[in-house]
């Protein structure tokens, strides 16, 4: 296995945990659970105006709903710079989800995996960039613990990780599970930034 992916297949294990002991902020779209998968995933929107604009240097400032002021230099690939002038509004979209999955016994779990996908606006049109990425990886249960709400995990690259299931969605899933158990874990994150006319 290439370095990368290891590394990016230990990221998700470790995204897990962060993801499942904190829980997402916002208000979350949930689908229903099963005993056998669960997935929560959370979206958000932040705004900010175009307050002003220099060409040459090609940097923004934009301030925030706060009213805070915040500078952001915009490299060559920004493509349409030309078209961002005072009044715009910069929208930012984010939304992550995280799925998990039981490998039924006599399944072989897939290996970690992780991909990034990027797109831009076409030339002369309204100015905007999204990015995605997505990572996939098998953790091993080594014991639950559901009067906690605790599950120890071992990722692949080896150590173990312990979590405080904090979710309901994630709480409903562990009732399942027991040490030896196999866990997919496929964490999703995706940005798109446009700038808009209000």
């Amino acid at each position: 296995m290439r370095t990368g992916t290891r590394r990016a297949a230990l990221t998700a294990a470790l995204l897990l945990g962060g993801l499942v002991a904190a829980g997402c902020k916002g208000e979350p779209e949930t689908a229903a659970p099963k005993s056998d998968s669960a997935q929560v995933s959370d979206e958000a929107t932040e705004k900010a105006t175009v307050v002003s604009v220099d060409k040459a240097a090609r940097l923004l400032t934009l301030k925030d709903k706060d009213g805070k002021t915040i500078p952001v230099q915009c490299g060559p690939e920004v493509r349409n710079f030309d078209q961002i002038v005072p009044g715009l509004t910069v929208v930012v979209r984010y939304v992550k989800s995280l799925a998990v999955a039981l490998v039924k016994p006599g399944e072989v779990a897939p290996p970690p995996s992780a991909t990034v996908a990027s797109g831009r606006a076409e030339p002369g049109a309204k100015p905007a960039a999204a990015v995605a990425g997505q990572a996939t990886a098998t953790v091993r249960v080594e014991s639950v613990d559901l009067a906690k709400n605790v599950v120890v995990f071992t990722p692949p690259g080896g150590g173990l990780r312990a979590v405080t299931v904090k979710r309901p969605e994630g709480r409903e899933f562990i009732k399942g599970l027991k040490p030896g158990d196999q866990v997919q874990i496929t964490w999703t994150e995706a940005v798109a930034i446009s700038v808009e006319k209000e």
